[in-house]
């Protein structure tokens, strides 16, 4: 029995199909970095860092994007308003969201959702409002496997409404499929952290009577006569 995962992980890489990221030790998917104020894991307030397992669902509310970071296999950018849950499948790691829109960006990363499956390499954006469901390609390839076998290339677009195909996949300019991800530049610009001055605070003023103002200094030389003499400064010419 040992040696059947090894006889399965062989046949994929014989059959030229990149191996699925695995989960990490205790079924760890990977770790959250969020934009936003509302982003839920499993259903809790959830912040930057905190990690994501097998069965979790990770969500999000108006404002906010949330990324699942899986380490060297890639990562999944949540829009706001979508609720995916993470779990694995006949050794892929599955995304199985129900509404709004993801961006996908790695290799052997499988996305269902309740009337389709996809099996996807590289960067793929899948998009789900009432019963229709868009998927647009941005990079590498995506296989349709339900309700339909179909393989969609860079810059393709496929759509599904109620379960069925719209029609067949249609190529999109560079120009249009970037519109379509736009969303995602709203989220995780470079950000300007505050971080504490390395001076300490400046003290208050005293609340007491006010403090005389400083009496101005001679701006000439300051002669200093011996003890016992006195003297006359000596006046030149501006010659």
């Amino acid at each position: 029995m040992r040696g059947l995962p090894l006889i399965a992980a062989a046949a994929l890489a014989a059959s030229g199909c990149a191996l699925p990221p695995a989960a990490g030790p205790g079924g760890l998917v990977g770790t959250l970095d969020v934009d936003g104020p509302n982003a839920y894991l499993n259903r809790v307030p959830a912040r930057a860092g905190e990690r994501v397992h097998l069965g979790d669902r990770v969500s999000t509310g108006p404002g906010t994007s949330v990324k699942v970071l899986l380490g060297a296999s890639g990562s999944v950018q949540l829009d706001e308003n979508t609720d995916p849950d993470f779990f694995r499948e006949a050794g892929c790691l599955v995304v199985h969201f129900f509404t709004g829109q993801i961006f996908v960006d790695g290799t052997g990363i499988c996305v269902h959702g309740p009337d389709f499956a996809a099996r996807q390499n590289s960067r793929v954006q899948y998009a789900r409002f009432g019963t229709r469901i868009e998927i647009v390609v941005l990079e590498g390839s995506a296989t349709m496997q339900r309700p339909t076998t179909v393989s969609l290339t860079q810059y393709d677009h496929f759509s599904i409404t109620g379960g069925r195909p719209d029609g067949p996949p249609r190529r999109l300019a560079r120009q249009q499929t970037e519109g379509l991800i736009a969303w995602r530049a709203n989220y995780f610009a470079t950000r300007t952290r505050v971080r504490p001055s390395p001076q300490p605070p400046s003290q208050p003023q005293p609340t007491g009577s006010p403090q005389p103002p400083p009496q101005p200094q001679p701006t000439g030389p300051r002669l200093t006569p011996k003890t016992g003499q006195s003297w006359t400064p000596e006046i030149r010419s501006g010659r």
